[in-house]
């Protein structure tokens, strides 16, 4: 198959599964971010492990990538891979702009409990970050899950209230 992705450069370029299978004899976290982002577009569970080792590659967007492109193939037994990848985290990450240990957080919630669990923290605990809250829905735009009825239910629960309030600024 080929795989059309943007690069570190943020150039479209072809990767085919040759170049993947190729990059195995690579570590993962030594991965330019087209090679992540093709992993991602494949769904194939056999590029998992390289997929966590690239959790600690020294670019972040290399391990925002890998960890989306982890959801993505929603295998649960990439969960302790996650939870160490942000163990190693202190709690001031949160304050990044962009912060690791938050998608993490979500895309971990989100592979362990699934929509139902995303829904219940995201709707009814009031002590829940937040940010991390918003990472739900960004799970979804950037890891190209397969949407289930539930998962379709959420966005729009979701991203009602917003709706409503942009409408209202036409009435």
């Amino acid at each position: 198959m080929d795989y059309y992705v943007y690069n570190g450069k943020y150039q479209k370029v072809y990767i085919s599964d040759e170049i993947l299978e190729e990059s195995h004899k690579q570590n993962g976290a030594e991965y330019g971010i087209e090679i992540i982002n093709a992993m991602m577009e494949s769904r194939n569970p056999k590029h998992l492990n390289k997929l966590i080792e690239s959790l600690h590659h020294e670019k972040l967007q290399n391990r925002v990538s890998a960890t989306f492109a982890i959801v993505s193939l929603n295998i649960q037994s990439a969960i302790p891979a996650l939870k160490n990848a942000i163990s190693m985290l202190d709690e001031s990450d949160y304050q990044n702009q962009i912060s690791i240990k938050a998608i993490t957080e979500a895309a971990i919630i989100l592979l362990d409990g699934g929509v139902s669990k995303v829904k219940q923290l995201f709707f009814n605990d009031a002590k829940f970050p937040t940010l991390v809250k918003e990472l739900f829905l960004s799970c979804y735009s950037s890891s190209r899950i397969s949407f289930t009825h539930a998962d379709i239910e959420f966005l729009v629960d979701a991203t009602r209230p917003t709706l409503k309030k942009e409408a209202s600024h036409f009435s």
